[in-house]
């Protein structure tokens, strides 16, 4: 009886500490890829793995410390002074946390990409359903950013390219864009 209880009331805390758990906090890319995909789907499990690293959010990353120079850098346009600074005297907004699940419209049609350039392909580009994929670069928000009226941004991001791994090409690798 008393291994009853006691058995009752630990699954009685996991399942409310699993609910408000989950309450809290967003569900992680991967668990969005995984409820949103479909038969058209070709995000592999390599793929899968890597896209909640968020490098550049890791302060102790070499990515992260680079990171952390370029929004002092751009932040602040007194402390570093030179042409740049000069041509532009508002401070640039720096952007991280994007989600890489962009539609195909943000990441193609906003860009003015054609619909038959090869970049669309499924060969080239992580798709989730025939809708949504990885973004293949980080322009893919400039559209929303503008229409928001943003005006002068640095963005970072993590960007994905069905590419053959070799000494210079790797599926997932980081983009900056300055805007």
């Amino acid at each position: 009886m008393i291994k009853k209880l006691l058995k009752d009331s630990q699954r009685k805390l996991f399942n409310t500490y699993h609910y408000n758990f989950s309450i809290q906090q967003k569900p992680s890319i991967r668990e969005q890829i995984l409820e949103k995909k479909n038969d058209y789907c070709n995000v592999s499990d390599k793929i899968l793995d890597l896209v909640d690293r968020r490098l550049y959010m890791q302060p102790n990353h070499p990515i992260g410390i680079l990171w952390d120079k370029c929004k002092e850098f751009f932040s602040d346009p007194d402390k570093y002074r030179g042409p740049l600074q000069e041509r532009f005297k508002e401070k640039f907004n720096c952007l991280e946390g994007f989600s890489p699940i962009v539609t195909t419209k943000a990441c193609f049609d906003d860009m003015l990409v054609p619909k038959d350039h090869i970049s669309r392909k499924k060969s080239e580009s992580y798709y989730i359903t025939q809708d949504l994929l990885l973004r293949s670069h980080t322009t893919a928000h400039e559209a929303d950013l503008l229409n928001r009226g943003e005006k002068a941004w640095v963005l970072i991001g993590d960007v994905y390219r069905r590419d053959t791994i070799d000494a210079t090409h790797y599926p997932c690798f980081h983009q900056v864009n300055i805007f």
